[in-house]
């Protein structure tokens, strides 16, 4: 698993943390400052074309 650039310093550690809760299921303890900020942001509805992709991604994975 990668990061891609181009987050401020103090956010890198919040976005690692975010990744890190969402594939293990548990919700660390952490005051997010900027998490409202983020919910409120646009574009973060589910779309249904990124999800077919890694749909096929997955299938494709497990092909041998």
């Amino acid at each position: 698993m990668s990061q891609e650039g181009g987050y401020a310093p103090m956010c890198v550690p919040f976005c690692g943390l975010a990744v890190m809760e969402e594939r293990s299921g548990v919700k660390a303890p952490v005051d997010k400052p900027m998490a409202a900020r983020a919910a409120s942001a646009g574009g973060q509805d589910f779309q249904l074309h990124p999800d077919e992709i890694i749909r096929r991604a997955e299938r494709l994975a497990s092909v041998r």
